[in-house]
């Protein structure tokens, strides 16, 4: 496939979720019954408090608490499986999509709508800072012959390094 396509399966993909969201989301959330999710200070989560909860008061106490705990917990699962029922097809859809076209997908060799390649950011400067150019020799310096022993203390350090040991060790 080549992108032209890939933009035309994405749109009708797009089309089918957003139909499927605005008909599941109206089915789902839009024909609720005031007995599907309860609260608390529902009518009838009260009179089942009213009914059920007997004793002395630590007694009705814990069993109120059992009933609002478990009413909630009805309602929250009623409500999660409605969203999922409503988002697990373009979820789906769109993670299948994705997949297809990810580089190194299914649909070619190449991949389906390859990725551009991403630009290099340059993390120094071409130029010095000026407190560097500062310190940095003039060419009548550099131009001097550099006697034996100033640079023997160069090829010492470079031996300890290389050996891994303190100078001190030597």
């Amino acid at each position: 496939m080549d992108k032209s396509t890939a933009q035309t399966v994405k749109k009708v993909l797009i089309g089918i979720s957003l139909v499927w969201i605005a008909g599941m989301g109206w089915l789902q959330f839009g024909t609720l019954t005031s007995g599907e999710v309860l609260t608390p200070h529902s009518a009838a989560v009260r009179d089942r408090m009213d009914t059920e909860c007997t004793g002395t008061f630590g007694q009705r106490y814990d069993c109120k608490e059992s009933i609002v705990i478990a009413t909630v917990r009805h309602s929250l699962t009623n409500m999660v499986m409605r969203l999922g029922i409503v988002a697990a097809l373009p979820a789906l859809l769109a993670l299948g999509f994705q997949n297809l076209t990810r580089p190194g997908g299914r649909l070619s060799p190449g991949g389906f709508v390859p990725k551009p390649p991403r630009p290099v950011q340059r993390t120094f400067s071409s130029r010095p800072a000026a407190s560097s150019r500062a310190a940095m020799p003039t060419p009548a310096a550099e131009a001097e012959p550099a006697a034996e022993d100033d640079m023997s203390w160069k090829k010492a350090a470079q031996r300890h390094i290389a050996r891994a040991k303190p100078p001190e060790e030597e």
